[in-house]
């Protein structure tokens, strides 16, 4: 049985379809702010000036699917040291899906991010591969239409938004645009994409903002960015975070609601003068005589 095969329930809509990924949902294109459209382009000229696009890696789409595992939350160069250090620690894919969660996570440099996390994904990846197809060959995907493959790879156990979309860019030529929480907050820092927006959101509109020519090297340099500490990433996108909207002056109606109120001089004065009564005088005692 083959992996299209035992996802067959879940490729309805699309399987005759060979729409691309980017295609406005329901058919409705968004309407985008352009404060936005020009922050993008300063964003982009600035990450093409600041950071080199490192040359993809000629992967297989199991190899992109594990490695889109390895790099989620990390930057793409190191994602790179640390999937050839991965890689290197076992004799074939066979033996990285038997091995024990804590000896691939071990096999991750010791100063990963989420190394548990992305060795349980990298191995959950394997396992549902080998278990619908016998075998680590899924080269046919590249064959499908874009939207039914994406459909297939989401379904596969481990694999997150950002490793399909890592998948469908890098190995099967669609605009999908892999963005994980690190770029997120990158974007919500210079107003590209909403406090309020969900991770769906803000993909769907940056796939209508980014050209899909620029969009490999837009999500690189973009990871390279997301991997610098807060610090750098403030000094660098200074000119691109919006300044804060200025303290509103209170009105009128406020001041007279502040306003403490005014008291007479009669009622001041009679305040601090402190009230005493006045005892009566203490009788003395009459001695009786004798």
């Amino acid at each position: 049985m083959g992996l299209s095969s035992a996802l067959a329930p879940v490729v309805t809509d699309a399987v005759e379809t060979g729409d691309e990924i980017a295609a406005p949902l329901n058919g409705k294109s968004r309407m985008v702010a352009p404060n936005k459209q020009r922050t993008l382009t300063k964003l982009m000229s600035l990450l093409g000036k600041s950071f080199e696009a490192p040359p993809l890696k000629e992967l297989s789409v199991i190899e992109h699917l594990l490695f889109g595992a390895v790099q989620e939350s990390i930057s793409y160069s190191r994602a790179i040291e640390a999937y050839a250090h991965l890689i290197s620690h076992f004799h074939d894919l066979n033996e990285l899906r038997v091995s024990h969660v804590n000896e691939v996570a071990g096999s991750l440099q010791s100063d990963l991010p989420d190394r548990e996390i992305k060795a349980k994904r990298v191995i959950q990846i394997l396992n549902f591969v080998f278990e619908t197809t016998y075998s680590y060959d899924l080269e046919q995907m590249k064959k499908k239409p874009l939207k039914q493959a994406q459909k297939q790879l989401s379904k596969i156990q481990g694999t997150t938004p950002f490793v399909v979309n890592s998948v469908v860019q890098r190995c099967l030529g669609g605009h999908a645009l892999p963005l994980d929480a690190s770029m997120h907050s990158v974007l919500r820092l210079i107003g590209i994409a909403d406090e309020g927006e969900t991770s769906d959101q803000i993909q769907s509109n940056l796939e209508h903002l980014v050209p899909k020519a620029k969009g490999i090297s837009f999500c690189l340099q973009l990871s390279e960015l997301a991997a610098e500490p807060a610090k750098k990433q403030r000094i660098l996108l200074k000119d691109l975070i919006p300044a804060a909207p200025p303290k509103a002056k209170p009105t009128k109606a406020t001041k007279a609601v502040d306003a403490k109120p005014t008291e007479t001089k009669s009622a001041k004065v009679s305040a601090e003068t402190p009230t005493t009564t006045k005892k009566a005088p203490e009788k003395k005692p009459t001695k009786k005589k004798s």
